[in-house]
């Protein structure tokens, strides 16, 4: 691939002097300190993915591992290698540790990881605002496009990917649904540094000249070719690609990761997730295969860590139960009188006409799921009718010594969320 052709010198990695624009410190790793990154990674990308499905499409999630020869990408990396290999400004010291930099310059292959979703809407929004959802992923730090009962937040989300890749940059390839434009830009956060007497920002863009998102067919062509992409021309989405991964980040981490966050809407059939590992092993989750891929891994020092592996595999099954619940409309609506705030207690469930035989079938372990309306004030005072889910099941004749709890929102389960049911021999999951 020669670089030298119009549309690759239309293309190269810009970083603003300092003096030039204001410089926003980047509000970055607070958040997510307590997780370990590749449950950082899995837990952000896929959540934001959700958000953006495409209405009746199902997310599917594509990670994929790849050994690509240098040469192959060396346009991509060219302008970016004397601000990685510069000097931090004004505290000194290398931008990038010498290990890295040396990585970089002796070794052939770089390692690429590829996380790509299909079935969702792709970056969309005015390329050039700030409030569109293609502007905040790229322009905005801190900077969320979301609202309402979205779970995910580009605006910090993203600092992930800065997090995974070991030179703290990444590429983020769409493909948009509503236009089916493609465009492609990266990002690095480093530090702020000095070359050659010239001061720069701590962040710089991979783009035009003019800071617009790359739409050259030729460099997108060469660009989904060698950073192998699997995404087909047809499918909508976002790409991103993180160059020198992390070694922490692997197959089996992302496994477990998705599994932890996602098993419910994994089971419920709204995602499927495909690992491809360097050697080119495929993995596939879908709500078949959790079940086997949960009882084959080791759990220790992950939130799954229990006395019992079988514990995993029930709350799996319970999960499942649940699912057949709200497919076959099983679920027990319970009278409209919580307003905005929801408790429950014996007299609440007065109301309900056959209190006594749901009664008996929990006491018989049998899964119950009641539907709890609710009203929701949103940001500017309008009161919504909303309501969320409750599924509880009665665990008999088994050493439960305290209750087995989940709280799930926007399919993304919320493992830090205080536990409620005390040392009650139930498991249940709360729906949003």
């Amino acid at each position: 691939m020669k670089i030298s052709t119009p549309s690759f010198q239309e293309a190269s990695w810009i970083f603003d002097e300092i003096g030039q624009i204001t410089l926003n410190q980047e509000i970055v790793r607070e958040s997510f300190r307590r997780l370990e990154i590749s449950e950082v990674l899995v837990r952000e990308v896929i959540q934001n993915s959700l958000d953006a499905r495409i209405p009746s499409e199902n997310l599917r999630m594509l990670f994929s591992f790849n050994s690509v020869e240098k040469k192959q990408v060396k346009p991509f990396f060219e302008t970016l290698y004397e601000h990685l290999e510069a000097e931090k400004f004004p505290a000194g010291g290398q931008v990038i540790s010498e290990e890295i930099i040396s990585e970089i310059r002796n070794s052939p292959t770089l390692n690429i990881l590829c996380i790509e979703d299909l079935g969702t809407t792709g970056l969309d929004g005015d390329i050039s605002s700030l409030e569109s959802n293609y502007g905040a992923f790229w322009r905005g730090e801190g900077i969320s496009s979301k609202e309402g009962t979205k779970g995910g937040r580009w605006g910090q989300g993203k600092t992930t990917f800065h997090m995974a890749s070991k030179i703290s940059t990444f590429w983020g390839l769409t493909r948009r649904y509503n236009d089916s434009r493609e465009f492609v830009m990266g990002k690095a956060l480093l530090s702020p540094h000095i070359i050659d007497g010239k001061k720069y920002v701590y962040h710089g863009l991979y783009t035009k000249k003019n800071t617009e998102p790359i739409s050259d067919s030729t460099i997108l062509h060469e660009f989904k070719k060698n950073m192998k992409c699997m995404r087909t021309a047809s499918e909508s989405g976002l790409s991103i690609i993180i160059p020198y991964p992390i070694e922490e980040i692997n197959q089996v981490s992302i496994i477990k990761a998705a599994l932890i966050h996602y098993f419910f809407p994994i089971i419920k059939k709204d995602l499927t997730i495909k690992i491809k590992n360097i050697d080119g092993t495929i993995r596939d989750i879908n709500d078949i295969t959790i079940f086997d891929i949960a009882e084959s891994l080791d759990w220790s020092n992950t939130k799954w860590e229990r006395q019992k592996k079988e514990d995993n595999l029930e709350i799996l099954r319970f999960s499942k139960k649940c699912v057949e619940l709200l497919d076959n409309n099983e679920i027990i609506e319970l009278p409209d009188t919580a307003g905005t705030s929801v408790k429950i207690t014996e007299e609440s469930l007065n109301d309900v006409s056959n209190i006594g035989s749901l009664i008996n079938d929990f006491n018989s372990g049998l899964t119950l799921g009641f539907k709890i309306p609710v009203i929701i004030i949103s940001k500017d005072g309008i009161a919504h009718q909303s309501h969320f889910i409750i599924f509880i099941q009665k665990y008999l004749n088994q050493e439960m010594t305290k209750s087995d709890e989940h709280y799930i929102r926007s399919g993304i389960s919320l493992p830090e969320e205080e536990k409620r049911l005390g040392g009650r021999p139930v498991r249940g999951i709360l729906y949003a």
